[in-house]
């Protein structure tokens, strides 16, 4: 698709790690169980935002996903497919904004699988915490499919370099870009859901 002149991309890498467990719907109970068994959910994941003007103005503030799952005994390094990420989604029952990553994958065996995972920010002025925690469950099949397992990712400081450094704009500077989308993000951090 061609961009047009006064259109502006945005894309970087994210990485979270994060103790899950097959048997539960509980994304604490699973990350407790994962934690003592050692079975740890890694997302290498690119978001991509292809217009920030268009996805600032939607109110699910969509970003495509793109990367790789891996879960020790089910997928290695397996392509996420068909993945969105909702950029600061109004929660009005919870009275939050939500951060939902909703991506497809296969098993290594083929078996298919659905990734839904949240951060929850209360805001205005969610805590550092909860910027970086991704609630988690793994369905079986896909979004109505049952529940295959639970967990708590999170993205760590050490990653924090390579995130910023991944930062890059399509059809404006870099800096440009950073200021439109770190001004998007400032915006509603700071104002309630």
């Amino acid at each position: 698709m061609a961009l047009r002149s006064e259109q502006v991309g945005f894309q970087f890498r994210e990485r979270m790690t994060g103790p899950v467990s097959a048997g539960t719907e509980d994304p604490q109970l699973g990350a407790a169980r994962g934690r003592a068994a050692g079975t740890v959910l890694t997302l290498d994941l690119q978001v991509t935002v292809s217009d920030l003007g268009a996805c600032f103005h939607d109110p699910q503030h969509v970003a495509r996903l793109e990367g790789t799952v891996t879960l020790p005994e089910l997928a290695t390094a397996q392509p996420v497919r068909d993945g969105q990420l909702l950029l600061y989604v109004r929660d009005p029952a919870s009275r939050t904004k939500l951060m939902r990553y909703r991506l497809g994958f296969r098993s290594d065996r083929g078996a298919e699988f659905f990734l839904d995972g949240a951060k929850v920010l209360h805001t205005p002025w969610a805590s550092p915490r909860e910027q970086v925690t991704l609630y988690t469950r793994v369905h079986e099949h896909d979004i109505g499919g049952p529940i295959w397992g639970a967990g708590i990712l999170a993205f760590h400081l050490r990653d924090l370099p390579a995130f910023l450094l991944s930062m890059r704009a399509v059809g404006a500077s870099r800096l440009q870009g950073l200021r439109m989308f770190l001004g998007f993000a400032g915006r509603e951090l700071t104002t309630p859901a």
